[in-house]
């Protein structure tokens, strides 16, 4: 008897993962849909299948799956807590019934976790005195999710046995190429996940707003005729916001949220802590203003020694840390305001401090380049299950070490797709150092895989998914533009704007540069630099020809001056590298002046990024 191949996947990814406010509800976003994939694929290895994608052979918190998933260390959080199984997964089965009860029990399986997080979360939230605030609570969860299950061939006697007859059994490319030409044609299909049928009639008459994240879902609250609903919507979170806190994870000022956005919020201190037996506070994920800050807090340690953070998560176990305080820790009051011993400390600190704390952080974002097409191309299962293998160790081991290296925190690794936060200073050489991993680490038949990707510099205080849709934009333009590349994207406070093509070839010396400036060396040449030349590029058609020799001596003038000025070493050769890197090759459909503006870009994000903040 032969085998069938099966693949399961549940969707919406981007929905659920970006529906998020702070670094948290994206980990979380992305931690349940790992979790969820993880006990599908348990589900169906253990009716029979055999996991071809992705590699969990040696993943740690599918090992614990099988045994006690208690006795949780903070050891262990850096791998168990590692969003790093992807939202799919591959298997095989043999023809007949086997492939057929392994999809079912994988769809079980993710149905009946879901429903658990959700009502963890429900129970925990049921607090005296807000009776009656989860209204259709359960057609929200309930249809949400979609699960597409394809099996190839199907279980059907004479077109199995037909079909069969015309795959090589040796060569598993055209059995994925026709599996895939199956799950194209099933999209616009699915299963959902826990109950099939729509939003039934009730729905309709519920008459709240819609959520603040989810913009597609009614938030949760007092359900009530519509001429009160929204002074009663606003009573209810004024209390939900005094009611729900628990260990630190909390409703802040404005928000009002479905069930969907209370499931990803509340998850870890009423599910997963719980599960794992750990100390919710065992879950430390920097806000994005303490990732900004993350290099200054390091550099600029407690008398008594550690960091400033650290001293407030032990100190006060009753309020977690957040990095906006040291922006406002002088004019913030009420719930946002800092203990006052941690305001001392902040102004203590400041004041020492050679340069003040950044408010600019960064998002780095890769994924691998025609990853489908390599896939599709791999000529056996032994080959498939090789190359999962790589993806695995690199996703699970490999960048959570380097970024970790470089002062972020990883909010998602599965496979060939990244997702972390970083300092601005370091982002591009953490993203470098993945680039030569991914290349070094992960081969289809020999050959070494690229990468593209995006940097989005954002402030703290701005919209996160707003940043995280231009990372999303900003990557498919490195796509775009002939991939094995970077698009980097600076989110100015100010509402300017700019986008850089960076090739990996100038990634280096980009990185070179932003250590220099954070030496100490001048950036003003770089501003200068862009108010004699931009003017130049609005010049008539006829006066643009010499505007190329124009740019590089202005550039090397400048350099020399800043050289000269300052007791930095190498940054005329590190300005000169960028430069002539960045304008020497043009890129596809790029004019010369477009490669002057995409260098002067550049060497403008490099500083800025060293700053990590306005001028």
């Amino acid at each position: 008897m032969g085998e069938s191949l099966i693949a399961f996947n549940i969707t919406p990814v981007q929905p659920f993962i970006a529906a998020a406010r702070t670094a948290r509800d994206l980990w979380s976003g992305s931690y349940i849909l790992s979790w969820l994939t993880m006990h599908a694929l348990r589900a169906a290895e253990q009716a029979g299948a055999r996991i071809v994608f992705p590699s969990v052979q040696d993943n740690p918190l599918y090992l614990r799956l099988g045994g006690a998933l208690a006795g949780f260390t903070e050891q262990d959080a850096s791998r168990i807590l590692q969003p790093s199984i992807p939202n799919l997964f591959l298997a095989s089965a043999q023809t007949g019934g086997m492939a057929a009860t392994a999809a079912s029990a994988a769809t079980a399986a993710a149905r009946e976790e879901w429903l658990l997080i959700c009502g963890s979360v429900r129970q925990s939230l049921a607090v005296p005195g807000l009776e009656g605030w989860d209204a259709l609570w359960d057609d929200q969860v309930e249809n949400f999710w979609s699960v597409r299950v394809n099996i190839l061939p199907e279980d059907t006697g004479a077109a199995e046995a037909a079909l069969a007859s015309v795959l090589p059994k040796d060569d598993f490319s055209p059995r994925r190429f026709l599996l895939n030409r199956l799950i194209d044609a099933d999209k616009r299909s699915g299963t959902p996940l826990a109950r099939p049928g729509g939003m039934p009639g009730e729905a309709l008459r519920d008459h709240r707003s819609k959520c603040t994240l989810f913009g597609t879902h009614s938030q949760m609250g007092w359900l009530t005729e519509p001429a009160k609903q929204e002074s009663e919507s606003r009573r209810f979170w004024e209390q939900a916001q005094k009611h729900w806190n628990i260990t630190g994870t909390r409703i802040r000022e404005q928000e009002r949220l479905c069930a969907l956005a209370l499931a990803k919020r509340f998850a870890w201190p009423c599910y997963f802590s719980a599960i794992f037996d750990a100390d919710p506070r065992l879950l430390r994920f920097n806000d994005t203003a303490t990732v900004a800050a993350r290099c200054w807090l390091d550099d600029n340690k407690l008398a008594e020694g550690g960091t400033l953070d650290s001293w407030c998560w032990k100190e006060h176990r009753d309020k977690s840390w957040s990095g906006q305080w040291l922006h406002a820790a002088d004019d913030a009051d009420g719930d946002d305001a800092a203990p006052p011993d941690v305001a001392a400390k902040i102004k203590s600190l400041k004041r020492k401090a050679s340069k003040t704390p950044p408010a600019y952080y960064a998002i780095l974002m890769l994924d691998g380049d025609k990853m489908g097409q390599t896939l599709q191309e791999l000529k056996s299962d032994r080959d498939h299950s090789e190359f999962s293998r790589q993806l695995g160790s690199f996703s699970l081991n490999t960048v959570p070490r380097i970024v970790k290296e470089h002062s972020g925190q990883t909010i998602y690794c599965g496979g060939d797709d990244v997702l972390a936060m970083l300092p601005t200073e370091t982002a591009m050489a953490c993203a470098v150092e993945i680039k030569k991993a991914f290349a070094s680490e992960v081969k289809a038949s020999g050959k070494p895989m690229t990468l593209s990707g995006a940097l989005v510099v954002s402030h703290y205080k701005s919209n996160l998914r707003e940043a995280l849709e231009t990372a999303r934009a900003s990557e498919k333009a490195a796509k775009n533009a002939g991939r094995n590349r970077l698009a980097i994207t600076l989110l100015r406070r100010s509402g300017e704007h700019t986008t850089a093509l960076c090739r990996w070839t100038e990634a280096d010396k980009f990185s070179d540069l932003v250590n220099l400036f954070v030496s100490g060396a001048s950036d003003r040449w770089v501003y200068r630099l862009r108010q004699t030349i931009e003017p130049m590029l609005d010049a008539p058609e006829d006066q643009k020809h010499p505007i190329q020799a124009i740019a590089n001596s202005e550039l090397k003038r400048l350099l020399k001056r800043a050289e000269d000025a300052s007791s930095v070493e190498g940054l005329s050769s590190a300005g000169d590298a960028l430069w002539d890197a960045a304008t020497g090759k043009l890129e596809t459909g790029m004019t010369q002046n477009g490669a002057i503006v995409n260098a002067l870009h550049l060497i403008h994000s490099a500083a800025f990024m060293a700053r990590g903040r306005d001028e």
